[in-house]
């Protein structure tokens, strides 16, 4: 590849033809050397790039909520189940009763 760059760049052919390129300015290098083409060429990779990944990101939420149906997402050891809860529930209640019992009682030591 390399080589093959060297050669190019040593041929006499592109060496004769360099004053026909040298004087040339702006636009007429464009044109001469296939500038639109190439550009147009690049445009549309790029707009096609952007599509797609326009389409993936549109796309992907819909993917992901069918892939949630297939692979649930699993529950962590620590959840409490709802016995657990109602339980809980329970302590804090009478804990509560007991706090006001505690802030009732008499000085002499018996609750109301």
């Amino acid at each position: 590849m390399c080589f093959s760059v060297v050669l190019t760049f040593f041929s006499p052919a592109l060496w004769q033809n360099l004053p026909r390129y040298v004087d040339m300015n702006g636009i007429d290098n464009i044109l001469a050397n296939n500038g639109i083409g190439i550009a147009a060429t690049g445009m549309v990779i790029v707009f096609s790039a952007l599509i797609l990944l326009t389409c993936y990101i549109a796309i992907l939420p819909i993917l992901l909520r069918h892939l949630a149906k297939v692979l649930p997402e699993a529950k962590p050891h620590y959840y409490r189940s709802e016995d657990q809860k109602v339980q809980e529930e329970d302590l804090m209640i009478a804990a509560a009763i007991a706090a006001t019992l505690r802030q009732r009682k008499k000085p002499g030591g018996k609750a109301p």
